[in-house]
């Protein structure tokens, strides 16, 4: 690192200051050497107490003493010493999961950007290789420090830090300060990324029916359900044309919660609801289901495509039939020819 030196001459007596100011300096392999300072500005005599003077020692990589010396004074003596700057020579994150993840705790090393499930507990913990005076941690995001004393720690070369459960991509910068008062040259960069709890994917079909039923149906669902973390709950929506969806619970096998073999049929006639079905409503026919998140804002809630059904009555249902069935026969007979 560099290494400024600051030189002030008394400007007070009736000698003036000196012009120049020199700097002479031994290194620790026995190399000598000498230097100009640079003279800032210049002193009034009467108004001014002193008169400064400026050197840089640039690069330092060995020990060295110097001697500063300008007109009839001089101050010998000086030691500058090398050390090392103060690093981060291993640092970890412990993980304490969401309970609804159930997953024991775990230690991540980092090395690069630490992405873990949202919600997650983290506490920082690093090794520098030298005794720290203060750890600095600054929030990138807010801007907001913290300010770690280790001055009196037995063991001052290790730091730990809680952080809040994390709801956002987090990126902390740590400056060390040692025992010497000696910075580290750029701020160590945490960053943490969030890995959110992705929303159950269903994928059902009809299974056997068309789009037009009657007021006694079965409608056969089949697919799958597969969640991240795992579910909780499924259930189908049914609407009659604009009234509120009929919530139909529907109860699944929790060995293996992430993923779901779905097999549902619909009783019409066994639903139950305040009226009838009748012949020329709309049936709105979704399945929906919920997984574990125990987080701000509940759990993700995944859902089907919508199947929208017409009521008709058995006559209507079997002359759209025949029509299919001759439309279909139509087709085979002009393939065949």
């Amino acid at each position: 690192g560099d290494f400024e030196v600051s030189i002030l001459a008394d400007a007070t007596r009736e000698v003036p200051p000196p012009r120049d100011v020199e700097v002479r300096f031994r290194w620790e392999d026995g190399t000598r050497g000498r230097d100009s300072a640079t003279r800032i500005g210049r002193t009034m005599i009467g108004q001014d107490a002193y008169q400064p003077f400026h050197y840089t020692f640039k690069q330092v990589t060995l020990p060295l003493t110097f001697d500063v010396v300008g007109g009839d004074d001089r101050v010998d003596g000086l030691r500058l010493v090398v050390v090392e700057r103060p690093e981060i020579v291993e640092m970890t994150v412990d993980c304490e999961y969401p309970v609804y993840l159930q997953r024991p705790p775990r230690r991540l090393a980092v090395a690069g950007p630490v992405e873990i499930p949202e919600g997650t507990r983290t506490t920082l913990s690093a090794v520098a290789n030298k005794q720290l005076r203060q750890v600095v941690l600054r929030n990138a995001d807010d801007e907001t420090e913290t300010v770690i004393d280790l001055i009196t720690s037995e063991v001052a070369s290790r730091f730990t830090h809680p952080l809040p459960p994390l709801e956002r991509e987090t990126t902390l910068l740590m400056t060390l300060r040692d025992r010497d008062g000696i910075v580290t040259r750029q701020p160590y960069r945490l960053v943490l990324r969030p890995r959110p709890d992705k929303a159950p994917e269903i994928v059902v079909a009809l299974v056997g029916i068309g789009t037009a039923v009657t007021a006694e149906a079965r409608i056969p669902l089949e697919g799958e359900i597969t969640d991240d973390h795992g579910l909780d709950r499924l259930w189908v929506d049914l609407a009659v044309d604009a009234r509120p969806a009929k919530r139909i619970a529907c109860p699944f096998d929790s060995a293996d919660p992430q993923s779901v073999g779905f097999e549902e049929t619909i009783e019409l006639p066994t639903l139950g609801v305040p009226v009838p079905i009748q012949p020329g409503q709309r049936l709105r026919v979704q399945v929906k289901a919920a997984d574990r998140r125990d987080l701000k804002g509940g759990p993700n809630i995944g859902a089907s495509q919508i199947f929208l059904l017409d009521v008709v009555t058995g006559d209507q249902l079997r002359s759209i039939l025949e029509r299919r069935e001759l439309m279909l026969r139509r087709r085979f007979e002009t393939l065949y020819g």
